[in-house]
């Protein structure tokens, strides 16, 4: 039969009391501790790395702002070149058309002035003229048919 010794039991429980006690004091005390302090590192790994997140998404923003702010003022200034760009095309033309204008008023002048300057030199030769074959005419008191020789020959001088 099978008997139950009381001693022995009452023993092995206080021998496995005190093999917890043992276990919990060497292993489970320092194991805690270890993940204690390996939690509160992974925790404050975290929250860095949270900061660290955040603050690259700001400085992130803040980079795209700026881009932004750098194409509109790009885009700006391309719009200041191509207006400016455009009044000085526009005062070119302008000017142009203005030097244009003048150098043909200037062309219309002179040519008006070469005609009345050739006008005048002919009424001078013609009248220069008129004066020397009535001159020759009245020098030479000849016949009609002399006088028609002559004024032809005269003619045919202006001609020429």
């Amino acid at each position: 039969m099978i008997s139950i010794n009381i001693y022995e039991i009452f023993m092995q429980i206080i021998n496995f009391i005190i093999l917890l006690w043992i276990i919990n004091y060497l292993l489970v005390k320092p194991i805690i501790a270890f993940i204690k302090k390996r939690e509160s590192a992974i925790k404050t790994n975290l929250e860095s790395a949270e900061q660290s997140k955040i603050k690259t998404q700001e400085t992130l923003n803040e980079q795209k702002e700026a881009l932004k702010e750098a194409r509109r003022e790009a885009r700006n200034i391309m719009q200041r070149a191509e207006d400016d760009t455009n009044k000085e095309r526009s005062i070119a033309r302008q000017q142009a058309k203005a030097e244009a204008e003048r150098l043909i008023e200037n062309a219309k002048k002179e040519m008006d002035l070469d005609v009345l300057r050739v006008k005048n030199e002919l009424k001078k030769y013609f009248s220069d003229l008129t004066v020397s074959l009535t001159e020759k005419i009245i020098k030479t008191n000849i016949d009609k048919k002399s006088q028609e020789k002559v004024i032809e020959e005269y003619l045919s001088t202006i001609k020429n």
